[in-house]
């Protein structure tokens, strides 16, 4: 999937719509802006360039973000990547030569992470090193730009989704994209099971691990709670009979039996 949006707060209102709150963020090598594209409770830093580590303690030590000393190479070594619900990789890749790059990537993925953001130029975008950055520190050769990525150099890591923002770098009178690549491993998942729903007794709360849904009660199908944005994930819906005119311990056997279904189908296709 390949998305374009004009600008990065047309991008930021596209993620927060599409993935919404998260609980846990790992952001690698954010210098002193940390990843705000999507709300979440926690947010765990890891940034090499120790002057910008003790900034981002300073500036935001009191609003549940941790700020460790440490590298993309480094990182799996430092926390676990797999208990938080993203991991995010903004304006770094393109500063470190191709091959640790892609090492970097294939490291993340293969200690666990379950959602993914890379962002970067589209293409090689030439930056030299400058004694002095952009908010007064000495980072040495940090800012030189070492490498290029497109989207088949993600592809082939596993990424599937992408969102380009438009002319977004202008560079000595040309323009490149920004390029923010999406692993989902969590969609390959969701996208192979089946869930079930009984929208009477949870009207709120339909499953949000899978894109098809046994809802339970015909009669649902033109209800707002069913065909409304209650579940962007749900991409295909299946209504069945309730059985309203059976007796309540009918109906309970009834659903019991579908719901074993659906366990005994998801286990075939590894859902749960």
């Amino acid at each position: 999937m390949i998305k374009h949006v004009k600008d990065i707060p047309n991008l930021t209102q596209a993620l927060q719509k599409h993935f919404g709150e998260l609980d846990g963020v790992l952001d690698i090598g954010c210098g002193i802006r940390p990843f705000s594209w999507l709300s979440c409770q926690h947010l765990t830093c890891v940034e090499p360039f120790e002057p910008y580590r003790k900034i981002l303690i300073t500036s935001f030590g009191r609003e549940s973000l941790v700020a460790l000393k440490g590298d993309l190479l480094s990182v799996t070594q430092i926390v676990d990547v797999a208990q938080f619900d993203a991991v995010t990789l903004i304006d770094v890749i393109e500063h470190l030569p191709k091959e640790d790059g892609v090492k970097g990537i294939q490291q993340i993925i293969d200690a666990g992470a379950e959602l993914f953001f890379v962002f970067t130029p589209e293409g090689f975008m030439p930056q030299h090193a400058e004694e002095v950055d952009a908010w007064g520190f000495n980072s040495g050769t940090q800012q030189a730009h070492l490498s290029g990525w497109n989207k088949e150099d993600f592809d082939t890591l596993g990424f599937t989704d992408y969102w380009i923002v438009d002319d977004l770098h202008h560079e000595n009178g040309q323009m490149w994209n920004g390029l923010l690549a999406v692993y989902d491993h969590r969609a390959v998942n969701r996208s192979a099971k089946l869930g079930f729903w009984d929208p009477i007794e949870t009207p709120n709360a339909p499953p949000s691990d899978c894109e098809r849904l046994v809802v339970f009660g015909r009669h649902n199908k033109q209800s707002g709670t069913v065909v409304g944005t209650h579940q962007q994930n749900v991409h295909h819906k299946y209504y069945i009979p309730s059985l309203t005119f059976a007796p309540h311990w009918l109906r309970e056997c009834y659903k019991f039996s579908i719901k074993s279904v659906i366990k005994l189908l998801n286990s075939f296709v590894g859902g749960t």
